[in-house]
């Protein structure tokens, strides 16, 4: 895996292009993946009926995506890595990592039968996980 703490630089357009994990693998562990190849597919697919009713060009609707795919790509691949490189306390394999994931598990338990918190919760996280995102060139 290739390991840099900038994006990848911007490549000439094409009328190949790539989505999802194609482009930008991720860890499990914010679980925005499949989010991000989903958004990436909408994404795309704007921009290519763009094309077919000859707004843009091929090329630049394939250059537009790839510019702003990348930039909230990138940004989900470094905070997935950030929360899965092992040094969270969670991924401790002594007395206090096992106390915090049943900390954990526990909160996430009792939230879940609470439907009013269960409600909040949904929400930060749709937020979190882009809902409600309409319009992006």
């Amino acid at each position: 895996m290739i390991r840099t703490s900038e994006p990848i630089a911007p490549w000439k357009p094409s009328n190949v292009t790539l989505v999802g994990d194609a482009i930008h693998t991720m860890t499990p562990g914010r679980g925005v993946g499949a989010n991000t190849a989903l958004r990436d597919a909408r994404l795309l697919t704007r921009k290519l009926v763009a094309a077919s009713r000859r707004e843009l060009s091929l090329l630049d609707a394939v250059g537009r995506y790839e510019t702003t795919m990348t930039s909230y790509a990138w940004d989900a691949v470094i905070k997935s890595r950030a929360q899965m490189d092992g040094h969270s306390v969670m991924h401790r394999g002594d007395l206090i990592g096992t106390l915090a994931r049943t900390g954990m598990r526990a909160a996430m338990r009792t939230m879940n039968h609470l439907p009013p918190v269960k409600r909040k919760i949904a929400l930060a996280e749709s937020s979190f996980r882009g809902a409600g995102r309409e319009h992006e060139d």
